[in-house]
């Protein structure tokens, strides 16, 4: 059998959403990198192998959704991004990230109120940060 063949056959057993997760930390390393056409090309990848994962009834967790999300946001995806997003933020894990993205997708789609909350709901709260300080 050659290596190849080894290969496909590995990678058809490993579940979507662990590729999904590779791929994705290979899209933030080309990122950090400056080549950024390779890490819009791998952030597709990311957001079409968690779009198979969730049609293939693949079990999701709010990381691989937040993943998801970020993804499609990072490859122009706006709406499927917000999507994948809005879970993660109504769940209240992953705020900061999960808003933040969300803010940048919802003022790419032009709707300037929807992303000036996401953002407003990232900062601390004045209570917080007096906490901060005692």
């Amino acid at each position: 059998m050659s290596l190849k063949k080894v290969f496909d056959f590995l990678k058809k057993k490993t579940p979507l959403t662990a590729r999904a997760q590779r791929e994705f930390e290979q899209a933030r390393r080309k990122e950090r990198s400056g080549d950024y056409e390779g890490a819009a090309a791998s952030y597709e990848t990311v957001a079409d192998l968690y779009e198979e994962a969730e049609a293939t009834g693949s079990r999701i967790l709010f990381r691989d959704r937040l993943k998801a999300g970020i993804a499609c946001v990072r490859c122009g995806r706006h709406e499927a991004g917000l999507v994948w997003l809005d879970p993660v933020i109504t769940s209240g894990k992953f705020p900061s990230e999960a808003r933040l993205h969300a803010g940048y997708a919802s003022a790419k789609l032009g709707d300037r109120q929807a992303a000036q909350s996401h953002w407003d709901a990232t900062r601390p709260t004045r209570s917080s940060r007096s906490s901060v300080r005692s």
